[in-house]
């Protein structure tokens, strides 16, 4: 007779193995721990490629315009050179800030709450100042009211389009336009400068394309993008208001 191995056991007969009490906590248990770690892992990535997009778009173009006037103040008469070394004083001031504020949001809850509009026109006068090109901005006479959630991930879009104006267009004329229609804001920026073909582009950087495009399905908004060789390039959002 043979005997059987005492490294198995077996459940009772007159009784599931699965209906022990200590069997399901154990279940419940790891099933929760599972989830736990998904979950943990889920909001890891969110948060890195939150990191990786404002490296991008918000970093990025304010070390390219730090850059820009590095490369102007070499060109600036002697008696100007003082306004353009506050200039650049400025924008490493902000970057600085803008490095210290992303270390924040990404340990607590602090993300710049500064309306749309504010952030837009301080951005405006930052390309005026540069005076590479002709700048036209056309506003709403009355804002809508954007969610700061919102508007700051609109803002980081726009970030993204102007840096891209100002290392690749060679424009000489951008035009920045915002009208209010019912239940939508439409942002369109224009420059008329080299434009690019992106089907026959496979090398140009499309990071700051990718970027653009999970932000705008962040805020739900439609974004266009128009753009011919020596015709310059055209950016369409449609954003709706709440």
């Amino acid at each position: 007779m043979s005997k059987q191995p005492s490294s198995k056991t077996y459940p009772p007969k007159d009784k599931d193995f699965r209906e022990d009490p200590a069997t399901e906590n154990m279940a419940v248990s790891d099933k929760e721990l599972v989830l736990q770690l998904r979950s943990q892992l889920e909001l890891s990535q969110h948060e890195l490629n939150h990191a990786a997009r404002e490296i991008h778009d918000n970093l990025g173009h304010l070390a390219n315009l730090v850059h820009i006037h590095l490369k102007l103040l070499l060109e600036t008469p002697k008696e100007d050179q003082q306004q353009k070394v506050e200039d650049i004083s400025a924008l490493v001031s902000e970057l600085n800030h803008e490095i210290k504020q992303l270390s924040i949001n990404l340990t607590a809850s602090g993300a710049d709450t500064t309306a749309f509009d504010q952030l837009l026109l301080k951005e405006i006068l930052r390309l005026k100042r540069l005076n590479l090109f002709q700048v036209v901005y056309m506003e709403p006479e009355h804002w809508p009211d954007l969610p700061s959630f919102k508007g700051l991930v609109l803002f980081r879009m726009v970030q993204e389009i102007l840096n891209n104006v100002l290392k690749h267009s060679n424009a000489s004329m951008l035009k920045v336009q915002a009208i209010q229609s019912g239940s939508f804001l439409n942002l369109h920026l224009e420059d008329n400068g080299d434009g690019y073909d992106p089907t026959s582009e496979p090398d140009r950087p499309q990071l700051g394309m990718k970027h653009l495009y999970e932000r705008a399905r962040m805020i739900q908004a439609q974004l266009q993008v128009e753009s011919k060789q020596q015709e310059g390039t055209s950016v369409h959002l449609r954003i709706p208001i709440p």
